[in-house]
């Protein structure tokens, strides 16, 4: 008797907007998948603070829901009773943040109705007390699992008493097709070349930084540790890509120190932010760092940033240290210099680095991988445990020096 296929699901992935760099894991899910994906968002972001969105490919696939903020807290999102009614869908996978009324409506509905829901969700960033802690609870339980983007995240899900078959770890991801073209098009003559163009010092070593200008992100750090470096006779370029509330601020502080600061505005094209961070040395994030993480490996940058998990994105994730980057203790601009200074004590990252870069982002940021583990997610197959650099105890003890 022969085997009968597997039936293709209809999974419907509901988000408020689906900004540029969901485009990738988009067409991922729709050329690849064993299952028919379907979107639900709106047209444009609806908290209006710059992001650009993407276009779903097939026009049949998207629904357009749009949305609604409250007070600028609480999310209203028009379509979702309907999509939770339908017989025809069998998973509805939800941006999982709790701030959005209908999906604590709709999602109980869902499943009442026979669907599988998933929340797809940074998850726990820290160890929360409190009202917070126990409202975020009650609102992944109304998931039959969650899609986490990363390990941490999932450590203090299964402290808090959630069931490991019920945590997925889904990563993240940017456009990595797009990224191995870009690089492998590069050549160290051209960037070396963009580099004069951009008035950097051709003979000193770059430090880089890519988002928005934000006092969170602790650039003052940044300058601090340059400035110091500076003044052991180790002087380094800084490229701030990038715009925000505290540019201006920002431009006084180099200024006020003479340092070679480059600030060159805010870039949303792959293949000049690829040029931008290959021609640089290491990436550096003095605070919080999120998609800048995946980005910066991505192209075979390293990355530093600070070792306080509670205070950082799930991104974070994609440091191992020595190898892909390093940890500072956070706040110190000392401890930034010191590392600092060893990952500029060459013109540009090593073969070796740039391929450790490349092959983490293959291992787990990749659209693939998040693809295989929504289908394991929706198919009720359990969790893929991998080992990983990042565990519960890793930022017990002090920083790691790289």
């Amino acid at each position: 008797m022969e085997n009968t296929p597997a039936k293709r699901k209809k999974v419907v992935i509901v988000y408020h907007f689906f900004a540029h760099y969901r485009g990738a894991i988009i067409r991922e899910l729709l050329d690849n998948s064993k299952h028919d994906f379907y979107f639900a968002g709106d047209a444009h972001d609806p908290r209006n603070i710059g992001v650009p969105a993407t276009k779903i490919p097939n026009p049949d696939r998207y629904i357009q829901t749009k949305c609604r903020f409250i007070f600028k807290v609480v999310m209203v999102q028009t379509g979702l009773f309907k999509l939770a009614m339908r017989r025809d869908i069998d998973s509805i996978i939800y941006l999982g943040d709790f701030h959005y009324l209908n999906t604590w409506l709709t999602a109980p509905l869902a499943r009442l109705m026979g669907k599988k829901v998933f929340f797809w969700t940074n998850g726990w960033l820290r160890r929360e007390t409190g009202i917070v802690r126990d409202l975020r609870k009650t609102f992944y339980k109304l998931a039959n699992g969650l899609l986490l983007y990363g390990n941490f995240a999932r450590q203090l899900g299964l402290d808090l008493g959630f069931k490991p078959e019920k945590l997925y770890v889904v990563y993240n991801s940017l456009d990595l097709p797009r990224h191995r073209e870009i690089r492998e098009n590069l050549s160290d003559e051209e960037l070396k070349a963009y580099k004069v163009e951009l008035g950097l010092d051709p003979a000193l070593p770059t430090a880089i930084f890519v988002s928005r200008l934000e006092a969170k992100f602790r650039l003052e750090l940044l300058f601090e540790a340059a400035e110091k470096l500076r003044a052991e006779g180790h002087p380094i370029n800084v490229l701030i890509v990038g715009d925000g509330t505290v540019r201006e601020a920002l431009e006084k502080d180099a200024a006020s120190r003479n340092l070679p600061v480059k600030f060159f505005g805010k870039c949303f094209d792959d293949e000049t932010l690829g040029k931008l961070l290959m021609l640089s040395n290491v990436s550096v994030a003095p605070g919080q760092v999120g998609l800048f993480s995946m980005l910066t490996i991505s192209f075979g940058t390293p990355l530093i940033t600070h070792d306080n998990p509670h205070a950082q994105g799930p991104e974070f994730e994609g440091v191992v240290p020595g190898v892909t980057g390093s940890f500072f203790k956070q706040g110190d601009a000392n401890a930034l210099a010191k590392v600092l200074r060893k990952w500029t004590a060459t013109p540009w990252p090593t073969p070796e680095h740039r391929q450790a870069c490349y092959d983490r982002i293959d291992q787990f940021y990749s659209p693939q991988n998040q693809r295989l583990v929504m289908e394991r997610a929706v198919d009720g197959l359990l969790p893929v445990e991998i080992e990983h650099p990042v565990n519960r105890d890793f930022f017990a003890k002090e920083p790691v020096d790289a």
